[in-house]
């Protein structure tokens, strides 16, 4: 681990906090933590809808209630207000240090973490790293927030500002693996594998819907203008994902590898094609959205060390080196 570079703490957390999923907007007039994703609270920061010192308190608040429960914070912070403050008193004199700044995030405390393991390994950490495509101003430029059409509604005439590949991918090879089976195919289309689910329902077929099928087959791969659509799609995503993104960052500082917290990063290293592997290494909160009265477990969370092409060989040197130093893996309670 001596000679390896790797990317910085900040390109991790400015990566963690931009792929976070753009839920829904909170409307409430008084703003809350829960369930809300990172550009939500920073969009109500912006907004002065909230300040970082009420965000923080309200996940001191959650700690305070869950953490005998939970036991999935390390440490808490006894500055963490006055840090609040001076982060606020910066966002008014416009002084932004990126899409994290004034937000408390346990997995925060995670990497932060994992940074200083690799440094007191020997590992070279280059800070700032960032991302060129991930920090991008417009929208057609910026690798994260133009995602894949994948959400609802994302049919066509609601997929302007989302790459196709994904929909128009799946109807494609779907239409060619069917058709090399011949006549053992239980299905000669995607179509009739729709209808399938749909009639038998009762057996369980719909128990997670079928949206991603159904965006896939208002694709048609024979049609010129589905194609060229596809084609132009993939041209951009290549090279926001590949050349612009981590191609870019990789080239500019000389790094061996980029790190992520858990599968952050691969809503746009598949876009490039690009190799990722992870290491278990901690225990954070669950996410909401669960029934009243049920307590979830802690969610594990991994170190994910992701290259360019071909960077296998690299990657998996370095994730085993990282686990044997680490050893955090453990087994999932039953």
């Amino acid at each position: 681990m001596n000679t390896q570079k790797l990317n910085s703490r900040l390109s991790i957390l400015v990566v963690l906090a931009a792929i976070t999923t753009l839920a829904p907007a909170v409307h409430a007039a008084e703003f809350s933590v829960v369930e809300a994703s990172i550009p939500e609270m920073q969009a109500a920061l912006r907004d002065g809808r909230v300040t970082s010192r009420e965000l923080v308190t309200q996940y001191l608040t959650r700690i305070a209630m869950y953490e005998n429960t939970l036991n999935a914070v390390i440490s808490v912070n006894s500055k963490a207000l006055e840090m609040a403050d001076a982060l606020e008193r910066e966002r008014a004199a416009g002084q932004l240090r990126g899409p994290l700044h004034g937000l408390p995030d346990d997995q925060k405390v995670m990497m932060d973490e994992v940074v200083a393991i690799l440094r007191a390994a020997g590992a070279t950490v280059v800070d700032p790293a960032d991302i060129p495509s991930a920090l991008a101003d417009s929208w057609e430029d910026n690798v994260l927030v133009r995602g894949s059409c994948s959400r609802r509604p994302s049919f066509k005439g609601d997929d302007a500002n989302c790459s196709v590949v994904l929909k128009y991918g799946f109807k494609r090879d779907f239409t060619a693996w069917v058709t090399s089976l011949g006549a053992t195919a239980p299905v000669r289309s995607l179509t009739e594998l729709r209808e399938w689910n749909l009639a038998n329902s009762t057996l369980g077929t719909l128990k997670y819907g079928q949206h991603t099928l159904d965006l896939s087959d208002e694709q048609d791969p024979t049609l010129e203008e589905d194609r060229i659509r596809y084609e132009a799609d993939r041209a951009l995503d290549l090279r926001l994902a590949g050349a612009e993104g981590i191609d870019a960052v990789i080239n500019r500082h000389d790094l061996d590898a980029l790190i992520f917290a858990g599968s952050r990063g691969s809503s746009f290293l598949a876009k490039a094609g690009y190799p990722s592997v992870t290491v278990p290494f901690g225990m954070v909160a669950n996410g909401g959205g669960f029934p009243e009265g049920f307590i979830p477990k802690p969610a594990p969370l991994g170190a994910t060390f992701s290259g360019t092409a071909c960077s296998e060989p690299r990657l998996l040197g370095l994730a085993f080196a990282f686990e044997q130093i680490t050893k955090r893996r453990r087994p999932p309670d039953l």
